[in-house]
């Protein structure tokens, strides 16, 4: 609007120059206004990138705790499986001499599910975002994660944006499962090294091609836009690529 109006101000100029000695004033206005409303805009997204970081950091730390207190909870079961050990043996043993065979093994089998069963699973050396992944997993347990993190890939980037890039991508992947249940429930997350750079592939089923425009009615709730992905993209000198057919794929080369 401000570019119109000193466009249009412009040219009554030129065509009645001699009546308009009110010129250079609406010419400082217009550029004004266009200045006001670069700077609106761009104190919006610094406002709004500033709010969903926010936001992905408690849900960090939220999720930080809920791995701790489970871990502690499993570390609390383990004591007293062990503590409890020598009459488990007494018990094996008596089902033993009574030729109880399957018996045993069911009783077996209990002991190890709940010494072995962990709601928490190591899938990369960076805490939040291993703790991010195993709240999404534990939140989403009728959706199948196959997850496969390289070490090596994750050393250069910064917690919270790790955690911004993988946690949005993952929270586009479980919306299209759960709007969609006939859908496969399978989501793939991938970060690999290859001989180019390091390769970031999130895949879910896909049941319509879409529009990549962001259609989230609120932003701080459901994270972060296209955009924002690409800022993180860009700022790691990364390529990213989306491709839909029978899957929606996004695929992100962060070169060396």
């Amino acid at each position: 609007m401000p570019v119109l109006m000193q466009y249009f101000v412009y040219d009554y100029y030129r065509t009645f120059p001699l009546h308009n000695t009110a010129f250079p004033r609406l010419l400082v206005l217009c550029q004004f206004t266009l200045a006001s409303m670069i700077t609106i805009i761009c104190l919006a997204l610094t406002y709004q990138e500033r709010t969903i970081r926010n936001q992905i950091t408690k849900e960090l730390l939220c999720a930080s705790q809920n791995q701790m207190d489970s871990l502690m909870k499993k570390e609390e079961e383990i004591k007293g499986l062990r503590h409890d050990l020598k009459n488990h043996f007494l018990v094996l043993q008596r089902l033993y001499q009574e030729q109880k065979y399957e018996e045993a093994k069911q009783y077996i089998d209990t002991i190890q599910a709940s010494v072995l069963t962990a709601s928490t699973r190591i899938y990369c050396p960076d805490p939040f975002l291993n703790a991010l992944l195993n709240e999404k997993i534990s939140q989403n347990p009728t959706i199948k994660f196959e997850i496969a993190i390289d070490p090596v890939c994750i050393r250069f980037f910064e917690s919270i944006d790790l955690c911004i890039l993988i946690g949005n991508l993952l929270d586009n992947a479980i919306r299209e499962i759960s709007t969609h249940p006939d859908l496969d429930s399978t989501i793939q997350v991938s970060f690999i090294q290859t001989n180019i750079g390091s390769w970031l592939r999130v895949e879910n089923p896909l049941y319509l091609k879409k529009s990549l425009k962001s259609d989230k009615q609120d932003s701080s709730k459901h994270g972060l836009g296209l955009s924002i992905i690409k800022n993180i993209v860009d700022k790691y000198h990364g390529n990213l690529s989306i491709k839909q057919k029978d899957q929606f794929l996004v695929s992100i080369l962060f070169q060396e």
